[in-house]
């Protein structure tokens, strides 16, 4: 049985603490909105609002890699002055990167019949099984770059 959805509001209850991270959020939120309504649309998937830097009274905009830094610099003033429109004044605009963590499946090279026959005689003569599958050396090698 699927669980209902809770608003945040209602899981926080009335702790102060929890409150203002409440709020946080809701702004943090509020702020990625006025900005992907700036970006181009290919831009809006790779960054958002993280931050604010109350002390500098900065905006902080992790995008997903380093080429993108250079895109959102430039745009720093139209961003700057969107948020101003929705009553927020920053007085700069800071990037940072944060890379979104990449999957990469090991690349497989096919062994020849030959090499799989000696890596089986080599398994079975210093007594490692584990390297052997179904009687026969598994299929497949991980490359290896040098």
């Amino acid at each position: 049985m699927m669980q209902a959805t809770k608003k945040l509001n209602s899981v926080l209850g009335n702790s102060l603490s929890l409150k203002d991270l409440s709020q946080t959020f809701s702004t943090l939120d509020e702020l990625n909105t006025i900005l992907h309504k700036a970006l181009p649309e290919h831009l809006i998937d790779h960054c958002h609002v993280g931050a604010i830097d109350i002390q500098k009274n900065l905006v902080i905009v992790y995008l997903a890699n380093s080429s993108l830094r250079h895109v959102i610099e430039n745009m720093a003033n139209p961003i700057l002055e969107s948020f101003n429109n929705y009553h927020f004044s920053f007085a700069g605009l800071v990037t940072r990167i944060r890379p979104q963590a990449v999957n990469n499946p090991p690349r497989f090279k096919k062994l020849k019949p030959e090499v799989k026959n000696k890596l089986g005689q080599l398994a079975q003569s210093i007594n490692r099984p584990d390297l052997i599958e179904d009687e026969v050396v598994v299929d497949k090698v991980k490359e290896i770059d040098f």
